[in-house]
């Protein structure tokens, strides 16, 4: 498992600054980032830990809790997982 977490069913007026202060209760939280399209969030986002295992608490503790609002879910970023092109 990776150190990055996707963040799902997020408020479309939750900051990066508020997605990274919800998670820093897993962990040392050294990026956090709200995908937006044209300026308006896309409703999830990533968040990067220091450590595989701080993510993995991340998934473990943090899913089904709610921030600003919404019941958002955690789960293993997919694309940091995924090959990057050819070797």
């Amino acid at each position: 498992m990776g150190s990055r977490v996707y963040v799902g069913n997020l408020s479309w007026h939750t900051s990066w600054q508020s997605l990274k202060d919800h998670f820093r209760q897993a962990g040392e939280v050294v990026h956090a980032d709200v995908m937006q399209h044209d300026g308006r969030s896309k409703g999830c986002g990533i968040v990067a830990f220091a450590t595989a295992q701080e993510a993995a608490n991340a998934i473990a503790t943090l899913g089904e809790t709610e921030l600003d609002g919404r019941t958002i879910f955690v789960r293993e970023d997919r694309e940091e997982a995924a090959p990057r092109g050819l070797p």
